[in-house]
């Protein structure tokens, strides 16, 4: 399957999050994984170029549980 592309503001997918807290944890889990590693994913991109060579500088990375939206 081809990816899809979209773009949120950081207060739109704080307002997803939370309405993925109100879906059962076995169907919300794995999307939020998703959303996270692909946040993740951008702003480890973003050090990267803003990071001088041979920096070891990583996020921490984010925690998917539903207690945690």
């Amino acid at each position: 399957m081809k990816p899809i592309t979209l773009t949120f503001t950081q207060e739109q997918l704080q307002v997803l999050n939370a309405a993925l807290g109100d879906v059962p944890y076995r169907v919300a889990a794995p999307l939020i994984a998703n959303i996270n590693n692909q946040i993740q994913r951008q702003f480890d991109r973003r050090e990267d170029d803003d990071a001088p060579t041979g920096s070891n500088y990583n996020l921490p990375v984010t925690d998917a549980s539903p207690n945690n939206l």
